[in-house]
């Protein structure tokens, strides 16, 4: 797969079509090696989605002579590492509740702190644009996966990927701001919430 380097130079620029060029050329890859990596259909979506939310975020910084295969991938075999590395917290983490009798191991205190976290991830949950929370909570709180998020507001798949990984992110930047050294958790913290 061979991009032109001008396709670079007018991604570096900010140009859109520069960028769907680069998207129509990779994603499909990545998409693969994501599914090869052991990853369901939706996580190797949310991979791709990721992997060029940060290709656009970084396009500034492109070389002229980058090879934009080597550098995707690059960033694909990075998301991926840290999804499993969140995966296995999250799944040590289910073993350990799993373990122990929640009512016994919650005292008053935490019962206080885990409600004050609750209210602040809540409140920025409130905070994000209208269609983006409300695909936020369809895919948090409904546990719709996305594709039926899409048919059901009539919108494409990669805007529903897209406000579900710009939420998150926003959301992790806000905990971050507030001093909250427990992101991970508080989102699952408000995301059970949410559901129960």
């Amino acid at each position: 797969m061979i991009i032109d380097p001008s396709v670079i130079q007018s991604l570096k620029k900010g140009d859109e079509a520069a960028f769907k060029n680069v998207y129509d050329t990779f994603s499909q890859k990545i998409f693969m090696v994501s599914v090869k990596f052991g990853l369901s259909v939706d996580e190797a979506r949310e991979i791709v989605q990721e992997v060029f939310v940060k290709l656009w975020s970084h396009k500034s910084t492109l070389k002229e002579n980058l090879s934009i295969n080597a550098y995707l991938l690059t960033i694909t075999k990075n998301t991926l590492i840290n999804f499993r590395k969140k995966q296995a917290y999250e799944i040590a983490y289910k073993k350990y509740l799993d373990k122990q009798d929640l009512n016994s191991i919650i005292s008053t205190e935490d019962e206080i702190i885990y409600a004050d976290y609750e209210i602040l991830a809540e409140s920025f949950i409130k905070q994000l644009p209208t269609q983006q929370k409300e695909i936020f909570l369809l895919s948090k709180k409904e546990n719709l996966p996305s594709k039926e998020i899409a048919e059901k507001l009539n919108i494409s798949l990669r805007t529903v990927e897209n406000q579900i990984y710009r939420a998150t992110k926003k959301i992790k930047e806000e905990l971050r701001r507030n001093n909250v050294a427990i992101t991970l958790l508080l989102i699952c913290v408000c995301c059970l919430s949410l559901i129960l």
